[in-house]
Order: structure tokens, then sequence, then C-alpha cells
């Protein structure tokens, strides 16, 4: 990616911060000028796409020069505006990162979605039934509803 960059003057890459050649953050590096490293392709924006959600690591980036910060479940809407965010000049950040950035991780979460099936064992669950009496409520066998029930586990932390 280096090699493809070195050689355009424009335009915007989107680099995952946690390769194993840590090509995200060198890619934030040298297309901002700096004493270390020289500027290889000035006019290229360069937004960090990660699946950190640490506060410690956008700020890291930000601070290195990347044109924004995407958290890798952004929507293809949030994408979009991010990149023409970008090609604007603009620091591009998602909703998510702002409010991390703002408040702290903890109250940033999303909600995550459910569908009808889980909602419905949610609540089931909530009640207090227990996994034989859900499987036999929803004629589902209970292993499924275990299976229901560690997805959710998971999905909602």
């Amino acid at each position: 990616m280096l090699e493809f960059l070195t050689r355009r003057c424009a335009g915007v890459v989107l680099p995952d911060i946690s390769l194993p050649d840590r090509s995200g953050r060198v890619c934030v590096l040298k297309s901002r000028p700096s004493t270390r490293e020289p500027v290889y392709w000035p006019r290229t924006c360069v937004l960090a796409i990660s699946n950190h959600n640490e506060r410690s690591i956008m700020t890291q980036m930000l601070q290195n020069g990347a044109s924004g910060y995407l958290l890798k479940n952004s929507s293809s809407a949030e994408l979009t505006r991010s990149i023409l965010g970008a090609i604007q000049g603009n620091l591009s950040l998602i909703e998510e990162v702002k409010c991390i950035l703002t408040r702290g991780k903890s109250s940033c979460r999303r909600s995550p979605k459910l569908n009808r099936r889980k909602k419905e064992l949610l609540k089931m669950a909530a009640k207090g039934l227990t996994i034989v009496a859900i499987a036999q409520k929803l004629f589902i066998g209970p292993l499924i509803v275990e299976t229901h029930r560690r997805n959710l586990m998971q999905k909602l932390k």
C-alpha cells in the first residue's frame, strides 16, 4: 500500500490501524509533515479505521494527523459522510467516536439490533422463565434457546 501511495498524490486511504506491519499508523505519519518522516503524499486524506474504540488510540491517531477515525461497525452512510468530509478538508468523526472522545466509552454504547425472536426471548428471560420453559413457549429446543441466550449475552455484554 505504501508503494502505491508514493506514486499517487491525492485520494482517501482507509487503513486498518491494527495490521501486523502497523501500516495504518505509518500511513498517517507519512501523510503529514514531521521532523522524523518526509511527507510522501501531502494531499492524501487518511481516515483511520479500526475495531478499537479506546479514547487513547483515537486521540493518538488524530494527533498524528489522521483526517478522521472510523469504527469497523460504521454504517455505509457514516462511511460515505466521513470520506466526503475528509475530502473537503474537515475532521471526519462518526457520532460514536465523537461521543467517546467527549464523554467516554461507557456512555456511548450503541444498543445492538435484535430481531423479533431475540426480543421475545429476552422478555421471557427477564420474567424469570427457565430455558426449558422458554423453549416450550416458543416451540423450539432448549439448545436453541441456550444458543440465543449466549448470543444475547455477547451482544449486550
